[in-house]
């Protein structure tokens, strides 16, 4: 067994007792264990918490989302919105919607 463990010196071994290596490398393991246990769980659940508020914000936020990657693409538009959000009039001509009616 001597041959296959890396070669250390004697003097290392008389500073140190065998049982203060032992509770290092416990410790040691016991640390990467809650890492890789624990650090995993959270992980997830923080990668879950991000995307749930991701989608909720772009359900939220379309119609302003949407309305912008139009404008964006060259689309002239411009929308009257009364104070319920809906749609009274746009820019187009001849395309009035009545006044509080969805359209």
């Amino acid at each position: 067994m001597r041959r296959s463990s890396p070669a250390i010196a004697m003097s290392f071994h008389q500073r140190r007792q065998s049982g203060q290596l032992v509770a290092r490398i416990m410790n040691d393991l016991s640390t990467i264990r809650d890492l890789l246990s624990f650090g995993a769980v959270f992980m997830m659940l923080n990668l879950l918490q991000i995307t749930v508020a991701t989608v909720c914000l772009l359900v939220m936020y379309w119609p302003i989302i949407s309305h912008r990657l139009d404008a964006a693409e060259g689309a002239d538009r411009v929308l009257l919105l009364d104070e319920s959000g809906r749609i009274v009039a746009d820019d187009v001509p001849g395309n009035v919607v009545g006044h509080g009616h969805p359209r």
